[in-house]
């Protein structure tokens, strides 16, 4: 193979008749390479038996290497001296018995293709047919030293009995291109660690000594993991490696980690406990490229970790945990975890899931080899859609890699209680869905609508409902614009009460109710779309009128009511007993009908008679006509919209009503800013 010419030299002695061979001298020469053989053999021809040694001068590690092949000649250079010496024996009947041993004198090594390099590598390393042993091999591995001694005995079964000492640059490692491709490393790590045991029988393998981590970083490009400045102690012990307290930045947060490790070598059992202020799942996702997709925004589900490789169980708290769009804050964990699942103990301080928030909560989970978990969830308080809940419980289910699911949630809400199922369905910004089968009991009524509208202290009492609703987004802005709901409510013994409309038309017809509208029961499907609840047939019955609301009222406030008022029998004979015109707005049963227009705001309502409506109906389509005559006069009309926009008691004093002068209660309720009339 173009080694150059091959020179051999001897002094052969052969004795035939005894069968014998005595070497003095047998020297092979390969460029400045050469080999020195003697010994002696007897037995000769057909029982060989003997001793052979053989030795070789100082040789220069560039004269070996330049023997090898060119392909594998360009990876290396090496210069500095190195010498061998040996001997064999063997007998008829017997394996052979050999000793072979190699003495580095200070040699310096590196591969061409990367920067790391060995120097100065000392030692003495024999092999014999029983095993090998190291003496004393020491070198400097890119500056740092580093020392190997023990032995290897058994071939067939090995049994290491190894110790290394030194320093490695973990730098000089990733240059030399001897970590995974993309990973990158730094910093120093200090050994002084032995092996022991048999190498075929891991589980019997003892590991002791101590690994010292000193400011080590470390990188992987898929996943994105970066881990900088780590420092702490590893102890080694038989069997047992225990990690305390390893501080390091983990994708730039600081954390503090402990382990202990069970049969590393074999079948690995891990405990640890892993604290950080900050983790970002969402960094874990691939990329396109890879198969995967890009890191999700807000809304993106949520990204679970992958099961460990080998059983692991213990602790981690999180300040703050990230996934998709989802903020977890004081997050600890119990998991007991493996390649078949386990279970997770999961308590955080407070979360937010899109459009939901909760508080003191935590999840008992049991995890399937798919990913999916299911189990019994508790908070002590949620807020969801503005509606506030309390001692929450229920039973979960995440499916990976976006639909969550509640099931049979029970919790306090407004002093009463709420159940029913919850599902979450996790996307955009715009498009996380989120669907609620509600059943709610003994709610106060004016803490469900100070929380959802602008109308607070209007509408009291004992509220119940049935009802489906869905919304989605992730902010509350968005989450308000596409809610919608459907259902069916009813409020006892309640009251409406601090209402401008109410006043109003309590006002303009007379009633007594001013302050407020007592009643026993209402009744009233409701809806929500578009920004608005809307009320359908609902049904209102007190001592002066019984009242048909259908209508809406905004987020905003916005008013947009049909409101038809039926008066009681005695209060429209009153008012038929003081003018005939009463009689025009009488139904059938002799009671005064009248329908109104409420819009405006709910701080700045505005009524008006709704002629139209008024007239379609067949027992008041006089009076209704009459309306209808009287608004096309451009002044009439005016004057009756001004009555109806503010002077006391005009639509009463239209049927009849009280009268309008002035009293002493007026004009002290005049200054006070009160243009309700005393009744």
């Amino acid at each position: 193979d173009g080694i150059g010419p091959l020179a051999a030299k001897f002094d052969i002695e052969f004795a035939a008749a005894e069968g014998s061979a005595r070497i003095d001298s047998l020297r092979v020469t390969v460029r400045n390479l050469s080999l020195a053989l003697r010994g002696e053999v007897n037995g000769l021809p057909g029982a060989p038996a003997g001793a052979l040694t053989l030795a070789t001068p100082e040789i220069e590690l560039s004269d070996l290497l330049s023997l090898l092949p060119a392909a594998r000649a360009t990876e290396f250079e090496g210069t500095g001296p190195l010498a061998a010496e040996g001997e064999l024996r063997f007998a008829p009947g017997a394996p052979p018995a050999f000793r072979v041993a190699l003495i580095l004198g200070g040699l310096d090594v590196r591969n061409k293709r990367y920067a790391g390099k060995i120097e100065n590598l000392r030692g003495r390393i024999e092999a014999t047919e029983k095993g090998l042993s190291i003496e004393d091999l020491t070198a400097s591995l890119d500056g740092e030293p580093i020392a190997i001694s023990g032995t290897v005995t058994d071939y067939a079964d090995p049994v290491v009995d190894l110790s290394v000492q030194g320093e490695i640059d973990l730098g000089a490692l990733a240059a030399a291109g001897i970590l995974p491709e993309k990973t990158s490393a730094g910093g120093r790590v200090k050994l002084d660690i032995r092996a022991k045991g048999p190498a075929k029988r891991r589980s019997d393998l003892s590991l002791d000594g101590t690994v010292r981590i000193e400011d080590v970083d470390f990188a992987v490009e898929k996943p994105p993991v970066r881990i900088a400045s780590g420092r702490g102690d590893v102890l080694l012990s038989g069997r047992r490696v225990e990690a305390k307290e390893i501080r390091f930045d983990f994708n730039g947060s600081p954390s503090v980690a402990s382990a202990v490790v069970l049969d590393p070598l074999a079948v690995p059992r891990v405990s640890f406990d892993f604290a950080t202020r900050r983790i970002d799942l969402n960094a874990f996702v691939p990329a396109p490229e890879d198969g995967g997709k890009a890191p999700p925004g807000a809304g993106a589900p949520i990204i679970l970790p992958p099961l460990p490789p080998v059983a692991a169980s213990g602790t981690v708290r999180v300040d703050t945990l990230l996934t998709g769009a989802n903020v977890l804050v004081g997050t600890s964990a119990k998991v007991d975890l493996g390649r078949d699942g386990g279970t997770i103990e999961l308590r955080l301080a407070r979360a937010s899931f899109g459009g939901v928030r909760v508080r003191s909560a935590g999840a008992d989970l049991r995890v399937e080899p798919s990913g999916e978990m299911r189990g019994t969830i508790a908070a002590d308080s949620a807020i969801a859609f503005r509606v506030p809940l309390s001692s929450l419980k229920g039973r979960i289910a995440l499916t990976p890699p976006a639909e969550i699911r509640f099931d049979d949630l029970t919790g306090k809400v407004y002093r009463g209680s709420v159940a029913g199922n919850a599902s979450v369905t996790l996307g955009g910004p715009d498009e996380t869905l989120y669907r609620f089968v509600v059943r709610a009991e003994n709610w106060e009524a004016n803490d469900f609508l100070s929380n959802l509208t602008p109308v607070r202290d209007i509408l009291f009492g004992s509220f119940s409902m049935e009802s489906e609703w869905e919304g989605k987004g992730l902010t509350e802005e968005v989450l308000l614009r596409n809610l919608t709901a459907g259902g069916k409510a009813n409020v006892k013994g309640g009251e409406i009460r601090n209402l401008e409309a109410l006043g109003r038309l309590s006002s303009l017809l007379g009633l007594r109710e001013t302050a407020g509208l007592r009643f026993r029961e209402l009744w009233s499907a409701f809806s929500i779309a578009g920004g608005k609840v809307r009320l359908d047939g609902l049904e209102i019955a007190s001592a002066d009128a019984d009242w048909n609301v259908n209508g809406s009222v905004g987020f905003d406030g916005a008013l947009d009511y049909d409101i038809s008022v039926v008066l009681s029998e005695a209060l429209s004979s009153e008012y038929k007993k003081k003018t005939s015109l009463a009689s025009l707005f009488a139904n059938e049963s002799g009671r005064i009908v009248l329908d109104l227009r409420l819009t405006g705001t709910a701080k700045s309502p505005n009524v008006t008679i709704d002629a139209s409506k008024t007239a379609s109906r067949p027992s008041v389509k006089s009076a209704g006509d009459l309306l209808q005559t009287l608004g096309k006069d451009e002044k009439v009309k005016g004057a009756i919209e001004g009555l109806l926009g503010g002077k006391k008691n005009a639509l009463g004093g239209l049927l009849g009503g009280p009268k309008t002068e002035k009293t002493t209660a007026d004009t002290a309720a005049a200054a006070a800013g009160d243009t309700t009339s005393p009744r």
